[in-house]
């Protein structure tokens, strides 16, 4: 993830909610303390890069021949 605290809780938000989670659990909430980020800021990341985000949680597919 790198040095970039808002790609790091998006990532975060979409793992959570893909397991089901909601933006109210404590672990994203406390995540998004920590690293003094606003949910809107976090909200807006993923809404600009959500494709790639994406790609980056979902496993990749082997390709069978």
């Amino acid at each position: 993830m790198g040095n970039n605290p808002l790609k790091g809780a998006a990532l975060a938000w979409l793992a959570l909610e893909k397991s089901g989670l909601t933006k109210d659990s404590g672990f994203y909430r406390e995540l998004l303390n920590d690293l003094c980020l606003k949910e809107e800021d976090v909200s807006r990341y993923i809404e600009e890069n959500k494709e790639a985000l994406l790609e980056m949680i979902e496993p990749v597919e082997l390709k069978q021949e």
